[in-house]
C-alpha cells in the first residue's frame, strides 16, 4: 500500500492514506518499515522502470510518511507471515502499537 500510494498518487492506496489521516486515524510505522520502503523505491528496477520518479522524490515521500506517522520502536520479533516473512515487521509494528 505504501509503494502504491507513492507510484500512483491519484490511486486507491494514496486516497486511503489521505482519508485515514484526514479522519484522524494514526498511521503507525517502524523505522524498519520505512527503510524497506525506501530501499524498494530506490533499488527495485521493476518498480522504477515503469514509474518515472527521482531519488529525491522517493526520499521525500519516506520523510513525509515518517513525519506524519506514529513511529513505533522496539517492536517484538514475530514469525507469522509464512508466505512473506518480510511482512512480519508490519505485524510486529501493529502489535507494539496496540492496533485494533
Amino acid at each position: 500500500m505504501l509503494i502504491s500510494g507513492f507510484i500512483t498518487p491519484e490511486g486507491v492506496s494514496a486516497k486511503f492514506l489521505q482519508t485515514a489521516r484526514a479522519q484522524g486515524f494514526t498511521i503507525c510505522l517502524s523505522s524498519e518499515i520505512i527503510e524497506e520502503l525506501r530501499s524498494r523505491l530506490l533499488h527495485r528496477h521493476r518498480i522504477r522502470k515503469p514509474y518515472q520518479y527521482s531519488d529525491k522524490q522517493a526520499h521525500q515521500y519516506c520523510r513525509d510518511l515518517e513525519a506524519g506517522c506514529r513511529l513505533i520502536a522496539d517492536a517484538p520479533s514475530v514469525r507469522v507471515v509464512e508466505r512473506d516473512p518480510n511482512d512480519d515487521k508490519v505485524i510486529a509494528c501493529a502489535l507494539k502499537a496496540g492496533a485494533d
